[in-house]
């Protein structure tokens, strides 16, 4: 992992407030990043009929094994791509108990095979308008939004604007205009809740 993150911006995108959580993780904890050999996808949305294949993921091209009380950790933060069914979506962060003897060759396979759809092991993804998400069919939803519903406001630092007299053809909602941007110390929070969820888990 990079040394330590320094954030310069006043205010941050909900992307950017992901992957700094993701990398303020590291930071904050013993970690072992391996380089995926292939990116590994996760389908998150799905727009097809008998003519068309028209499917949206989150895809992850880095994984970071964690230690949290005797339980072994596989987190990633994971981009949105595909097709155009991906495009309300921005990023994730994903995690799996997955265990750290597993050799680096067989990191993806076990990945590939265990990481699920649909935010089933998300901690938490974020759209493109700005918005921060939480699966409620996902493991991890009642112990991330008892962390989050209380305090997220805080952090906001202005509200997503969106044009009404425009429908987006992907969203069939108002264009967005201009996203949901966040306090840079929310990636801090972030960092922190997964810890504590995951060591309770």
């Amino acid at each position: 992992m990079e040394a330590t993150i320094k954030d310069t911006k006043q205010v941050l995108l909900v992307g950017e407030i992901l992957e700094n959580a993701y990398k303020k993780l590291g930071e904050r904890n013993s970690n072992r990043e391996i380089i995926l050999p292939e990116e590994v996808r996760s389908e998150i949305a799905d727009d097809s009929d008998y003519h068309k294949i028209r499917t949206g993921y989150m895809g992850y091209k880095t994984v970071t094994f964690f230690n949290f009380n005797n339980k072994s950790w596989l987190i990633g933060n994971g981009k949105s791509c595909g097709a155009y069914p991906a495009r309300p979506y921005d990023s994730d962060i994903l995690a799996l108990e997955l265990d750290i003897a597993v050799f680096p060759e067989r990191v993806r396979s076990e990945f590939q095979e265990n990481v699920g759809s649909y935010f089933k092991n998300s901690l938490m993804y974020c759209m493109t308008d700005g918005m921060l998400a939480i699966s409620k069919h996902g493991k991890f939803n009642k112990s991330m939004m008892n962390l989050l519903r209380p305090r997220i406001e805080e952090f906001i630092a202005e509200e997503p604007k969106y044009n009404e007299e425009i429908i987006s053809p992907d969203t069939h909602m108002p264009v967005n205009i201009s996203p949901m941007k966040y306090k840079p110390e929310f990636a801090d929070f972030l960092a922190e809740s997964i810890e504590a969820v995951l060591k309770q888990s």
